[in-house]
């Protein structure tokens, strides 16, 4: 088995990098900042790559839904349940993250690759 830099296996490596994007931004932007900077192992840095796509395109979506559409929708209506609307729609954002992160990172963990069509495209473009 590969073994990466650190001295650790390249599938726990990933696992590492997925299930960090369960925790936060800050650990998920650490660690795949690490194995991009030092690692040269192709699939551990698609795998960083998507980590990151991940969680801060949820990131995204929790920050549009929570500010623009809260504010304009609560202090212009005066309803308090667009405020529970909203905060369920967050909510639910972010469960959905925490999933398909935990999926992948079990998934990677196995030492079979995650496959996916749009991040190949996108590293091969850009890495």
């Amino acid at each position: 088995m590969n073994k990466s830099k650190l001295g650790v296996s390249i599938p726990f490596l990933l696992f590492l990098v997925l299930i960090s994007g369960v925790v936060g931004y800050v650990p998920v932007i650490l660690v795949a900042g690490y194995i991009l900077i030092r690692e040269e192992d192709m699939l551990l840095r698609k795998n960083a790559i998507l980590a990151l796509m991940i969680a801060m395109f949820s990131g995204i979506l929790s920050m549009i839904s929570s500010k623009t559409g809260l504010q304009y929708l609560v202090f212009m209506s005066g309803f308090d349940i667009f405020l529970h609307i909203f905060t369920i729609i967050i909510k639910f954002i972010l469960f959905v993250k925490n999933i398909v992160l935990i999926v992948l990172a079990f998934i990677s963990l196995s030492g079979r690759p995650i496959n996916l069509s749009f991040l190949d495209k996108f590293c091969n473009k850009h890495l």
